[in-house]
């Protein structure tokens, strides 16, 4: 990591009257993880820090503060565009107090005196370098060589730096390549200078120097504050975000001597060998694993991994390729796979890779239902990766080769599941075990490939829950996004390769696309906020209606861009409704119907599509938002009768329609957990405005819409015959959901979410039932479903609107 520390001249002669003689240091945080290693080091030398957002503190506030010492942190982006308050910042502080500098704050401090920062030439995550510094200030007493890591892609530039500012170090200097400043200092003051607290500035600029080391639980020792090293306690999770590193370093030692006498143990007993169904010994909740002899113990393990992954979405730094410090064998791969694997995968039989014409239907049948949606990639791109793994054995395939080319089989054959169950998946299940190999190479963090890696198994675990947790898998790629800067669009004066731009967004929204709909059918917060996002969406080429087939590509980019506009808006409706406050909103009904119709002029500005699986799918997706939008939420807790019937009539509506899948396999490009889930939610809706009106619902009546401020859009539609056979229809749908509930449990062993909707829902079907004097028994039994598909199909028992002529063939392999 860069340093720069800058004693500022007086030529801001105005003074802070008053200052105490105690630390008060601001640390501003330009939302990065490692502002916490900051605050970290600075606490244990005894300083009282305060850490503000650089948007969520203004300057007169920053002033009133009166601080001691000023501490600008890293942050992902450009000084000049991402840097919030920290610029203003420095500006009203040079000259009055100490002002230190990292990564991002150090370029703060270049640009404020006038220098320019631009790219450094090369991309760097963790890569080491020679330091050479000029041995003054806090380089006194350090070897004039320092090995360091370094982790930035922006730099000062030479030729622009101001005379005022003197370089203190750089690195390239034993290189071909131009020097790379990584510390300055402005020339009018020496280090032992600093006004204001010059004891506790000498102290934390000396700590900083030691960022690129971990702290043990012997540096806690030595500070004298052992009690307080940061570590994996409940004190963590009430909010004190400490160094992950730090903490997940302590908890590995703990761990190692727990495995130590564990393998003492075994080897006593004469069994030091794990099966291949256990744990390995680098997981992080190995020893539990060992351990796990109650359905209650396991629990808790899950519930231990849940809170590991949570604090590591937050606080570890993704750009590093690994974990510096930690002794045991742990990586980015391995943490990844440890909280995002449920259970191991099957041990099976090594299966080879299929013949080049059955591996062609299997990814042209990704191609054309899965990529469209979500384009993780170009086809011309993965026809390059196809070539290498099957020319010459893959003897000049890459691992990213083979791991693309694996995966997109898998979920190719998982998404088939409905043509032959068994065979379908075990081929898929035998392809992800083949890729696992090449997981430690490709799941890294610095790159936009290591996203794709990421985001190709998290589309596994759609199709395979049972194995893999999506929402971990899903958080991770965004911490990595997000370390990235993909979620920012750079600046146009520096895009110089527009294709590689237009790839670049295509890859954040797939990301994004992930993130919306896996939260939003789990009830979780989004990885990221809408807030945070300034990325255009792809350009999409307007086509004549009547151009040929071979055209076929941009209508399917077409159809992604206009997906993630519902993803936008469904986004949009989610966070207001959940989590911008828990206090009613005024004029909530005007709020949600605006939403319904954005939602209604997206469906009515669907491009043209001539299959009907397209136009289901985006039935869906209306009804589905305007489920959400409709029901009950902080801002509008007590909806309205006229949105209870209307919600009542949606719910209906969806889970028929998507019953209709069942029925007719192939009628979806695919089904998803996230569509059981989605069931689930809407059922639970339904049997909760059920419960609250049922009178109301069940009766013919069509209550008038209450009255909303001028310029409101109009509410969602709904006829006078939309009001017929209410009884029956929500008795069949009750039964339907349980079918799709069922499902859910046959494939994926959703038995959590079928069993806890029979259970609420026995109420209300009992109440529905012709016969309402049933026992409770009977209204509890969950009946047995035959599904339309469990045996193969025919190609011509396909709707006859699919365009590909062999969308689901039935693959042997021996």
């Amino acid at each position: 990591m860069e340093n720069g520390i800058v004693d500022y001249s007086q030529h801001n002669s105005t003074k802070i009257e008053n200052l105490g003689s105690a630390s008060n240091v601001i640390l501003i945080d330009n939302y990065d993880s490692f502002t916490w290693n900051i605050y970290q080091y600075l606490a244990l030398e005894g300083a009282s820090v305060t850490v503000y957002r650089n948007d969520q503190i203004t300057l007169e506030e920053l002033i009133a503060k009166k601080p001691t010492q000023l501490v600008i942190s890293p942050g992902p982006g450009h000084p000049d565009t991402d840097a919030g308050i920290s610029k203003a910042a420095i500006k009203e502080f040079s000259g009055k107090i100490p002002v230190f500098g990292v990564c991002m704050g150090h370029q703060c401090l270049i640009s404020v005196f006038g220098g320019k920062v631009d790219v450094a030439g090369e991309i760097l995550h963790g890569k080491a370098s020679v330091l050479k510094h000029d041995g003054k200030g806090v380089y006194d007493g350090l070897p004039a060589s320092l090995d360091v890591a370094r982790y930035h892609s922006l730099a000062g530039i030479h030729p622009t730096l101001p005379d005022s500012l003197e370089v203190s170090s750089s690195t390239n200097l034993e290189q071909d390549a131009k020097p790379i400043i990584m510390g300055c200092r402005h020339k009018g003051k020496k280090p032992t200078e600093l006004p204001a607290g010059q004891g506790e500035c000498d102290t934390a600029s000396h700590a900083f120097l030691n960022l690129s080391r971990s702290p043990g639980p012997e540096t806690c020792e030595k500070a004298g504050k052992a009690g307080t090293c940061s570590g994996a306690t409940d004190e963590f999770a009430k909010g004190k975000e400490r160094s992950y590193v730090a903490s997940l370093e302590g908890y590995c030692e703990k761990l190692e001597k727990r495995l130590a006498e564990l393998r003492r143990r075994k080897e006593a007993q004469g069994s030091n060998h794990y099966s291949g169904q256990e744990v390995p010994q680098s997981s992080i909740t190995a020893f539990a694993a060992e351990n796990s002899s109650s359905r209650a113990h396991r629990k808790e393990v899950r519930d231990i991994d849940d809170l590991v992954g949570d604090f590591g979405f937050l606080s570890v730094n993704a750009t590093s390729r690994d974990f510096h410090g930690i002794t045991s064998n742990v990586s980015f791969a391995q943490l990844l796979l440890t909280l995002s694997i449920v259970k191991p995968l099957p041990q099976l039989a090594p299966q080879p890779l299929p013949s080049r014409r059955e591996a062609t239907r299997f990814v042209q049948y990704y191609f054309d239902n899965i990529l469209t949606q979500l384009p993780l990639f170009t086809e011309t791109t993965f026809w390059t990766s196809v070539e290498a793994v099957y020319q010459d054995g893959g003897r000049f395939a890459k691992p990213i080769d083979q791991w693309m080319v694996y995966m997109v089989l898998a979920i190719a054959s998982a998404s088939l599941w409905h043509q032959q169950p068994s065979v379908n998946q075990q081929f898929a299940l035998s392809m992800v075990s083949a890729a696992m190999p090449f997981a430690g190479e490709v799941l890294q963090p610095g790159s936009s490939s290591g996203i794709q890696a990421i985001l190709l198994l998290a589309q596994y675990s759609l199709f395979n829950p049972e194995h893999f947790r999506p929402r971990f898998l899903i958080f991770f790629a965004s911490r990595v996004m997000i370390d990235l800067g993909l979620h920012q669009d750079p600046p146009t004066e520096v895009v110089v390769d527009r294709e590689r731009l237009e790839r670049r967004r295509r890859l954040f929204y797939a990301l994004y696309t992930l993130d919306r709909v896996v939260c939003t059918s789990l009830g979780h917060s989004f990885s990221f906020s809408d807030l945070s996002v300034d990325v255009d969406l792809p350009i999409v080429r307007v086509l004549p209606v009547d151009l040929p087939n071979e055209n076929v590509f941009m209508r399917k980019s077409d159809c992604a861009t206009h997906m993630i506009k519902i993803r936008r808006i469904l986004s949009k409706g989610y966070q207001q409704m959940y989590f911008d406050g828990r206090d009613p909103v005024p004029h909530a009904l005007a709020r949600t119907w605006k939403l319904c119709a954005d939602a209604r002029e997206w469906y009515a500005d669907a491009p043209i599509t001539r299959t009907s699986s397209i136009g289901l799918l985006y039935r869906l997706e209306l009804l589905y938002c305007t489920i959400v939008f409709l029901s009950p939420s902080f801002g509008d807790p007590e909806i309205c009768d006229f949105s209870r019937v209307v919600l009542f009539d949606r719910c209906i509506d969806y889970v028929s329609q998507l019953h209709q899948v069942l029925e007719q396999p192939g009628s979806l490009p695919f089904m998803t957990f996230v569509d059981i889930r989605r069931v689930y939610q809407v059922g639970d809706r339904l049997v909760n405005i059920l419960e609250e009106s049922y009178d109301l619902l069940l009766s013919n009546q069509l209550p008038e819409p209450p009255a909303v401020p001028p310029g409101t859009p109009e509410p969602p539609y709904l006829a006078v015959e939309d009001r017929i056979n209410c009884r029956s229809r929500a008795a069949r749908c009750l039964q339907y959901i349980i079918d799709i509930l069922h499902y859910g449990c046959t494939r994926w062993n959703m038995r959590d979410e079928l069993d806890s909707f029979v259970r609420e829902s026995i109420t209300v079907r009992q109440r529905l039932s012709p016969d309402e004097g049933s026992s409770s028994q009977a209204g509890s039994q969950i009946p047995p479903y035959t599904y339309a598909a469990q045996s193969s199909l025919p190609a011509n028992d396909h709707p006859a609107s699919q365009t590909y002529p062999d969308s689901g063939p039935n693959y042997h392999y021996q």
